[in-house]
This record gives structure tokens, C-alpha cells and sequence, in this order.
């Protein structure tokens, strides 16, 4: 316990220095971070296909290293046998789980939620406050918009009804679309939303993950690529948690035993746990949907085959709906930015396996799946990068957040191959959003440039044809990397999947006109990696 409030009563002054400040005090934690950064110069004979991270040269460097630019290397793929892990984690699958329904959500508002949460967080990688009351009143927009349709579809039905002699059309608006669809029934951009992603948007299922790919741990899918947990063990005796894994934060709790408001969720306590050590000390963090707050704690939690004993992390006791609800499938968060910009004011996991040796490195790989492809090969990767899901050479990017995110550079846009001049942007790269918020005069650029598109409305929300194929492309360092065309439709707006859907695009003025936030809308089409010893993110097509 002495221990703990050690560690607790710095982790509390730091967060204290950190949050009065951010902007100021982190320029000064990454120059002192980058003079003290340890030589890479330990190896290991474990795993051909999962790479670790070079030092200052960055992914997986060779002999074949050529460098583009200051700012940026292209690396290329190297071949098997090379160092990764001193312990290689082994991959955990979850069961096949389906949730409470949805379809009573209406899939505006089911949009309007998303899109809330990334309006949210781009504010707070702006360093602005988003009030509740704007967020409020979006919801409510969308609610006055799906009443308003309702009202007019009812009296277009009565007139139907009367020209057709009872003859009902399908009306447009209510919960979200249920019964047959039609369209393909997986990714074929041309054939419209897949049905099995239509499926999965209904019943909120859980996808497996894959098994074993040598040294990683499989992630599984909520509903239809809006979350992506793995299952990671807490306390002792060790049990399954489903953890969301989050980019774009960097604090980890878990619900905890006496929480009243946490939902069908795995607890973690003194009762479940031999080896679990509470505090008063207290902490709660805010996202861009809902909030949770509880104690900072202390317990065993194993990563695969890697462990981390007595590390600190936090255990909810108030959890919002978002967060705490039913049809939540996942019983706590992972954040795997920077830890400064950790509320709890503590080493993120990965920085902690670093730090005791148990990687060479406090760098992490992605490979977000997809329902629509009918199957599910979505990967975490502790300590390294995941070769066999690399697709050709890795670019290296210089990190230029000041505050903790995984931020780049962005050269351009392009929407079929053709440049929209929109120089001087960065993207902040985030696995816990699901869509793309950007600046309204690009994202109107973006979707005037594909056919068919309409917006934005008054949320900054575009319709697109559910059918469509452009090719939206962020240009980093000169290298173009597309959305696929199928992951751009958010969801349709009836059961014809192959009519009209919201676009995952979506505008947002709040904070910088230069900044964009970038879930998984784009990073399930790319293989996504972070070093934090180098400050750096890379970039790959995924295999």
C-alpha cells in the first residue's frame, strides 16, 4: 500500500503539472524524453512475423532504408528472423456475442451519436470545450429532423394509400431499418452497404477475431466496425476483460465490484481479486461520449504471454450510459496514447512493458477488420508491428502532436486521384472514433467531388449513395493511402442498401480549421503503428 501511494502521489502532482497546462509543459516532457531515450540494442529470438521498432531509424529498418525526405522514410519490408519481443504475447479470441438490439434507434440519431464523440474529441485536441448543451442541442436537431419526416411520410403514405387503393410504401424514417434487405452481402463497394455489415448494425454482435498470427492479440468487432476490444486478464486469479483499444486517449480502467451504474460488465475487486489494491485517490475522465470516474487502483494484468504486475490504472464506480449501458460489449478501455495525456498521470501499458523490459520498445501495431468482408482479421500487437499483415514498405511519420495524440502531416487530399489543394492540414489518427471529422469547407471539397452526395445539414452531416466508389485519399510524405470506397457509407437510411446512407465523413468546425480527426472510417483500410520511444507513427497498405 505504501508502494501504491508512492506511485499515486506522483501520479497525482504529474497530472496536476499536466492538465493546468498542457501546450505548455509538453514541449519540455518530449525534449527531455528524446535526450534520454535508451539505445535499441537489445534482441531476441522470438517470432518471425511480428517486428519490433529500430530506435531513432524507425519500422523494422534495414540495410535497403531510403529516405524520401527529412520529415519522413519509406521502410522496407523486411524478411523473417529478426528480433521482437522478450516474451512472445499469444492471441486471445472472444465469444460470439450478440447484445439488446438497436434497431429502436433511429439511424440518424445512431449517427448523430458517433458524431458527437468525434465533434467531442477533436475539441479536446484543439483544447476546447465542447458545452454539453451545444452536443444537447444536436441530438435534439436530429430528433426534431427524424419527427418532422415521420410527420410528412405519414401524410405521403395516406395519399398513397388512397391514389393505390392500400398500397404502403416503405417509409424512410423510424428505428433503424430491420426485416430483408437487399444489396450485396459482403464488401463490393458497388453493390451497395453489405448485408452483413447491415446485420451486424442491427443485432450489435461481437465478430471474433482471428487466432494466433504470432504475436498478437486478435481484436473482435461491435456492430458494425464501431468498436474494437481484445480480451486482456486482470487480477488473481487472472479473468477475461473485453478491452475497447483506444489510440486517441491514454488512460485504462476497468468497472469496478461496487460500481452501481456499470452495467452486465466483468468487475474487478478485493473480492475477485488476491492481489488488488485500492486508493482514495480519485480520477474520472471525460470522452467525446460519456464519461466515467472512480479510483486509481493497483492489480496484476496480463497481456498475452506479457505481464504487468501491480501496474496502476483506474476502476470505475460511476460509468455513463455510453459507457455502462447494455448493449456496451466491452468491460473496460485500454488508451494507447502518449501517457501525457493520461488523466491519471501514469505510464500507459505499453510505455510500462518498455519500461521493465519486456519489449524492446513502447510501440504498438493495428490492423482494424472488417464485417463486410465477411471475416475478421484484426490484430493488436504490443512491442512491434505485424509483418504478415503488411502489404509492401512502411512510411515513417514524424508525430507533431504536442499533447499526447498520434498526430501527422497531411499533404493533400484526393478524391479519385485528383489533388483538392488542401495543403497544410494534419490528422490526428485515432482506433476509438469511428468516423472522420473535418473542417466544413474541406469536407464540403471532399463530398462535392463525389457523385451523388448531398450536405452538409445543419450537424455538418452528408448523404452519400450507398453505392458509391470514389476514392477518398490522404496524402502523406507524398504517398497516397485511400479509404476503400465500401467503409465510406456510415449507415443506410432504409433497408435499401443500395439507396442512400450518411456519409462517415462528416464536417466539424470546432477548434483548429487545419486539424482533422481520423477514426476508423480510414485506418481499417491501412495497417497503422506508433513508436513512442520515437515519436513517431507509421503507415502501410494492409495485406
Amino acid at each position: 500500500m505504501k508502494a501504491l501511494s508512492v506511485v499515486l502521489l506522483f501520479a497525482l502532482v504529474a497530472a496536476c503539472l499536466g492538465h493546468a497546462h498542457p501546450r505548455q509543459h509538453t514541449a519540455k516532457l518530449r525534449m527531455e524524453r528524446r535526450s534520454t531515450r535508451p539505445a535499441n540494442t537489445i534482441s531476441s529470438p522470438n517470432g518471425p512475423h511480428v517486428k519490433r521498432y529500430m530506435g531513432r531509424s524507425g519500422f523494422a529498418a534495414s540495410k535497403n532504408t531510403k529516405t524520401t525526405s527529412s520529415k519522413a522514410k519509406v521502410i522496407k519490408k523486411r524478411t523473417p528472423g529478426q528480433p521482437t519481443f522478450k516474451h512472445s504475447p499469444h492471441t486471445f479470441q472472444l465469444r460470439k456475442v450478440t447484445s439488446e438490439k438497436s434497431k429502436d434507434l433511429h439511424p440518424l440519431m445512431y449517427f448523430q451519436q458517433h458524431a458527437n464523440h468525434a465533434i467531442a474529441r477533436k475539441a479536446h485536441a484543439a483544447g476546447v470545450a465542447v458545452p454539453a448543451e451545444h452536443l444537447e442541442a444536436n441530438l435534439k436537431k436530429r430528433q426534431t429532423e427524424i419527427s418532422n419526416q415521420a410527420s410528412k411520410s405519414k401524410k405521403e403514405k395516406r395519399n398513397l394509400e388512397r391514389r393505390q387503393n392500400g398500397l404502403m410504401s416503405m417509409a424512410t424514417v423510424g428505428p433503424l431499418p430491420t426485416g430483408s434487405a437487399s444489396g450485396s452481402s459482403t464488401g463490393q463497394a458497388a453493390d451497395g452497404f453489405a448485408q452483413a455489415e447491415f446485420a451486424a448494425l442491427q443485432d450489435n454482435t461481437l465478430t471474433e477475431g482471428p487466432g494466433d498470427v504470432g504475436g498478437t492479440l486478435g481484436l473482435d468487432i461491435q456492430s458494425a466496425d464501431i468498436g474494437y476490444f481484445a480480451a486482456m486478464q486482470f487480477g488473481t486469479p487472472p479473468r477475461d476483460f473485453n478491452i475497447l483499444v483506444d489510440s486517441g486517449s491514454a488512460d485504462t480502467w476497468v468497472s469496478s465490484e461496487i460500481c452501481a451504474t456499470c452495467g452486465p460488465h466483468q468487475r474487478l475487486g478485493s473480492r475477485s481479486s488476491s492481489s488488488f489494491v485500492a486508493s482514495n485517490f480519485p480520477f474520472s475522465v471525460t470522452y467525446g461520449s460519456g464519461s466515467v470516474s472512480g479510483a486509481i487502483v493497483q492489480d496484476n494484468l496480463r497481456i498475452g504471454n506479457l505481464s504487468l504486475d501491480n501496474h496502476v490504472f483506474g476502476a470505475c464506480m460511476v460509468e455513463s450510459p455510453e459507457f455502462g449501458g447494455p448493449n456496451v460489449l466491452f468491460d473496460g478501455l485500454m488508451g494507447t496514447a502518449r501517457s501525457e495525456l493520461a488523466n491519471q498521470g501514469v505510464p500507459t501499458p505499453i510505455e510500462a512493458l518498455a519500461a521493465q523490459g519486456d519489449v524492446v520498445s513502447a510501440s504498438m501495431g493495428y490492423a482494424l477488420g472488417r464485417v463486410a468482408d465477411g471475416k475478421n482479421e484484426g490484430t493488436v500487437t504490443f512491442g512491434g508491428i505485424n509483418l504478415a499483415q503488411i502489404q509492401g514498405d512502411i512510411l515513417e511519420i514524424p508525430n507533431v502532436s504536442e499533447i499526447g495524440f498520434w498526430e501527422a502531416a497531411l499533404d493533400d487530399i484526393q478524391v479519385n486521384g485528383v489533388c483538392l489543394n488542401l495543403a497544410g492540414r494534419t490528422a490526428i489518427l485515432d482506433t476509438g472514433t469511428t468516423l472522420a471529422i473535418i473542417p466544413e469547407a474541406d469536407a464540403i471539397a471532399i463530398h462535392s467531388a463525389i457523385p451523388g452526395s448531398s450536405g452538409p445539414d445543419a450537424s455538418g452531416a452528408f448523404t452519400i449513395p450507398c453505392t458509391t466508389t470514389a476514392a477518398v485519399s490522404f496524402v502523406f510524405n507524398g504517398r497516397s493511402f485511400a479509404i476503400d470506397p465500401q467503409d465510406l457509407p456510415f449507415v443506410p437510411l432504409t433497408t435499401d442498401l443500395q439507396g442512400e446512407c450518411q456519409s462517415a465523413i462528416m464536417a466539424g468546425s470546432i477548434g483548429s480549421d487545419t486539424q482533422y480527426l481520423v477514426g476508423d472510417v480510414f485506418l481499417k483500410s491501412v495497417y497503422f503503428a506508433t513508436d513512442v520511444n520515437t515519436d513517431t507513427i507509421g503507415l502501410a497498405l494492409q495485406a
